[in-house]
């Protein structure tokens, strides 16, 4: 794995992929949106028990990733089996969690099913969401040779990118190093 690092100029992140596909190098047939972004806490305070926060950063770009059609297409595989997987489990477990209060007679009046519904849904969202992080979890496992497949928010096939500890510039990390070292030489950066 091979580590780029890109500087944010002015709050602008100006990244160019190499026009071959990021995993296996063969020319590019399709772009795959790649949406980065991050929310970084400043300063914050305390007020009770609260932390509240008083300046944050938050930096948000879209990366056109350059991939054959087979890697298009798993990328595109990917994201459909996590919105898939956030979708069913969410709804799964709000179902679950109604019904669970449903025959516990916790629901006598108008109020109790509105919180019902939106304990429900509350805790269907968050176990949706732990369904994704296992699914990921599971496709590392099978998928060894794409590491950063599914497992990060800002991650595709064959690259992660993540915020370095200065928030002055992000890293790409590649799992081919050729595809690094053209995307180093493109974007005028050193190895």
């Amino acid at each position: 794995m091979k580590k780029i690092q890109i500087p944010i100029v002015n709050n602008n992140i100006l990244a160019r992929f190499p026009r071959i596909c990021v995993c296996c190098e063969k020319p590019v047939e399709k772009l795959f949106i790649l949406h980065f972004s991050k929310k970084v806490v400043l300063s914050s305070i305390w007020i009770g028990d609260e932390e509240k926060e008083l300046v944050t950063n938050t930096y948000v770009s879209d990366f056109k990733i350059p991939y054959c059609l087979k890697h298009f297409k798993e990328s595109f595989l990917i994201e459909r089996a996590k919105k898939l997987t956030f979708l069913l489990l969410s709804l799964l477990f709000a179902l679950l969690t109604l019904y669970f209060f449903s025959i516990t007679n916790f629901l006598t009046g108008i109020g109790e099913w509105i919180g019902a519904i939106l304990i429900s849904i509350i805790s269907g969202i968050f176990v949706g969401s732990a369904g994704i992080s296992l699914m990921s979890s599971i496709l590392f496992i099978i998928i060894k040779h794409y590491p950063f497949a599914p497992l990060f928010e800002n991650a595709a096939l064959g690259l992660k990118i993540k915020l370095s500890h200065n928030r002055k510039s992000l890293i790409f990390i590649f799992t081919n190093e050729n595809i690094a070292r053209a995307f180093a030489i493109l974007n005028n950066v050193s190895k």
